[in-house]
């Protein structure tokens, strides 16, 4: 193939952004260009970014509704690429809303796709799972596995990047002798600015207790988002994969919303406490269609919860949230994070994200 040709990214938010950095990579190094939607870490492996990637980070069905018109033009435009005949692959990244339907174009024009994340048929739409029939689907979680298993759709089981830093870095666990606590509102805007009221509360109720309430931005476009904090907390950002595994490390407990930073501080040997407020019409439509007990990742994993979850009700105080936070804080076990972490192990054998794309390229057509 020449260097005109290219396989399309989307990636619409941080987490997608960690997953799809492996895989550009792998793309470029095999001579090929790298163009569609993602983050920093996209960009700095190779990806020639189409849109401005801060746009697409949502959550909840309040956060779509105000940006419908962009995510229609968006969609224009990345079929638009797609249809492109430079265009060799379709590589999806998290993100259903948008990837579900440029899979389904992407198959319509007979062009090889690849999913890293697919949707969480676990938990809700399984229909989904049957759309997904002939693209090449690349997972992290034996539950998710399994969920395609059962529609008949396979799937590549592969060690998550962040695990495969995890084995490489040398981090001294401090957690015994420290006081500090991480709070990460949320590495989507919306959703910062929407659990930040609970956060602040809950920073201090520990900080009454005696602890060191950090909040920590999970990229620097998001530290001016906490700025105004700064002269009653400390305030700081881990953008990187080594600077996330040192400060988990180093912390007595992480509280985060259910996802992609819960699960890495959880992975560290870190106790977690899965805290969010979740917008009215979400949480409503959650509780009516969602098929499993827990939120978070490494509950899932180990099939039970182990780390509180609190999700804040509509129109509940934040007070009363956050008191709730601040309990199952102060209930921290050390055991929790490392049963966790002795499970894990055995996903750090798996195919790498890299090894995966590089041989669904060899079977793209040249």
């Amino acid at each position: 193939m020449s260097t005109s040709h290219f396989i399309l990214f989307l990636a619409g938010e941080d987490s997608g952004d960690i997953l799809g950095e492996c895989a550009v990579r792998a793309v470029v190094e095999r001579g090929l260009g790298a163009r569609g939607i993602g983050g920093m870490r996209m960009v700095k492996a190779g990806l020639e970014r189409l849109f401005d990637f801060e746009r697409f980070p949502v959550s909840g069905f309040l956060d779509v509704l105000p940006r419908a018109l962009f995510f229609k033009r968006t969609l224009r435009k990345m079929k638009c690429e797609l249809a492109r005949p430079e265009c060799v692959g379709f590589c999806a990244v998290d993100y259903p809303g948008l990837n579900m339907k440029l899979v389904a174009f992407a198959k319509k024009l007979g062009k090889p796709v690849l999913y890293l994340e697919p949707p969480q048929v676990f938990a809700w739409k399984s229909h989904r799972a049957k759309l997904l029939h002939g693209a090449d689907l690349g997972v992290f979680f034996p539950f998710e596995s399994d969920a395609y298993a059962r529609f008949g759709v396979k799937t590549q089981m592969l060690t998550h990047p962040f695990l495969e830093s995890l084995q490489n870095v040398a981090c001294d666990d401090q957690r015994k002798k420290t006081r500090k606590v991480l709070l990460l509102p949320g590495s989507r805007k919306a959703v910062l600015k929407r659990n930040l009221p609970l956060y602040v509360h809950v920073a201090k109720l520990l900080k009454l207790q005696g602890l060191e309430p950090i909040f920590v931005a999970a990229r620097a476009e998001l530290l001016r988002e906490l700025e105004f904090l700064k002269n009653e907390f400390s305030v700081q950002v881990a953008g990187e994969c080594n600077e996330r595994i040192v400060c988990y490390g180093a912390a007595r407990a992480v509280i985060a919303p259910p996802g992609t930073s819960l699960f890495e501080a959880s992975a560290c040997g870190s106790f977690c406490v899965a805290a969010m407020r979740p917008d009215a019409l979400t949480y409503v439509l959650a509780r009516m269609f969602l098929k499993v007990e827990c939120l978070a990742l490494p509950n899932l994993l180990l099939g039970k919860k182990v780390f509180p979850e609190v999700i804040a009700r509509p129109f509940e105080f934040e007070a009363t949230v956050a008191e709730r936070v601040a309990s199952a804080v102060g209930c921290a076990s050390e055991n929790a994070g490392m049963e966790l972490k002795k499970m894990l192990e055995s996903l750090c054998r798996l195919p790498t994200v890299k090894s995966f794309v590089e041989s669904w390229l060899d079977c793209i057509p040249r």
